[in-house]
């Protein structure tokens, strides 16, 4: 990843394959960058971090605190909603909020980390998925049946 301020920053086409993935970059720094990842299973939200950083790409693999956050209404609706266009049963939605305050979807992880989201909450994280996995079972066979 990389921030781009101009054409110049871009990479060479040869070293991306002719294929770029852009964004509009809508973090704010507010005493270090924060975005929010959610967690969503079977159409509702499990758990939810903030992460911080001094950096813009606050990743917990690339050094992003987890700290503990509550989804409001607003993030809970916006990432069941996120999860469910994509039609994810399962997903990490990651999402930021711009310098008026409003909610954007950054991404919608189709497998996403939560290590550091398990470090964060009281959920069980893994015995949650594995139950919503078991209980979604017999609408899979009935789907291929």
């Amino acid at each position: 990843m990389r921030l781009i301020h101009s054409e110049q920053d871009l990479p060479s086409a040869a070293d991306v394959a002719g294929v770029y993935y852009l964004q509009r970059f809508v973090g704010v720094e507010r005493d270090g960058f924060r975005d929010f990842r959610v967690l969503v299973s079977g159409g509702r939200v499990i758990a939810a971090m903030m992460r911080h950083s001094s950096h813009w790409v606050t990743n917990v693999k690339r050094g992003g605190k987890p700290v503990a956050a509550v989804a409001d209404a607003m993030m809970r609706d916006l990432a069941v909603a996120a999860a469910g266009v994509v039609g994810a049963n399962f997903a990490g939605v990651d999402m930021v909020c711009d310098q008026d305050g409003r909610l954007s979807v950054l991404e919608i992880n189709s497998m996403p980390a939560w290590s550091g989201l398990q470090k964060t909450t009281s959920v069980d994280i893994a015995a949650t998925l594995a139950g919503d996995l078991v209980a979604s079972l017999p609408m899979r066979v009935q789907r291929n049946a």
